[in-house]
């Protein structure tokens, strides 16, 4: 799930943090706060938004970790060569290009986007609210690839084989490693600037 630094207001941690007049990574503006409130925690100060905020950050963290290769080795998923478009009679060729990613790195972002869409099954209407947390967490990192536009994904509605109304949902190979990876990295570190700053 990550880590990160909590702030409260009234330490010296925080103190030191307001002191270096670093910026605020989101508004580039000096840090000022909010800040944790004295005792409070985590949960109390984010509530209902905590578990599903924190599994937003569990499945952000291995969709963009997954497009490094030195994290697939480590699972024992070597690199990947793709073959050549240009084949001769003698010899065959493989060769990379910046957009290839590995085919365990596609299946992992593709089925993120599924679950994304199939979450909606747990969104009670009724209430306003998702009764799974990690579904509500998925169901926001769709938006958030929809968001990132550039043809990354799209949801087609389509007729299903049994006749009835379908979805299709598609992710784009090519601009995962680029457009995808943009997107998911920058919604990472808003995460964690708001976690980190008690920035509800």
């Amino acid at each position: 799930h990550g880590s990160g630094k909590l702030y409260h207001k009234d330490t010296t941690e925080t103190q030191s943090l307001l002191d270096s007049k670093l910026l605020h990574p989101l508004t580039q503006q000096p840090i000022t706060g909010p800040f944790y409130q004295p005792g409070s925690t985590w949960d109390t100060t984010f509530g209902k938004l905590a578990s599903s905020y924190e599994e937003c950050r569990a499945e952000c963290c291995g969709l963009y970790l997954c497009l490094e290769q030195r994290v697939l080795s480590v699972f024992g998923h070597e690199p990947q060569t793709h073959a050549s478009s240009s084949v001769s009679s003698s010899s065959s060729s493989t060769s990379t290009t910046p957009d290839d990613i590995h085919d365990v790195s596609y299946i992992n972002w593709l089925l993120m986007v599924r679950a994304g869409l199939v979450g909606l099954e747990f969104y009670s209407p009724e209430t306003g609210e998702w009764r799974q947390a990690h579904m509500w967490a998925r169901y926001v990192i769709l938006q958030v690839l929809l968001e990132a536009e550039e043809g990354l994904v799209t949801l087609t509605t389509t007729t299903g084989d049994d006749g009835e109304p379908d979805v299709v949902c598609t992710i784009d190979r090519a601009k995962i490693a680029t457009v995808g990876k943009t997107a998911i990295g920058q919604f990472l570190r808003a995460l964690q600037v708001h976690k980190s700053l008690g920035d509800v």
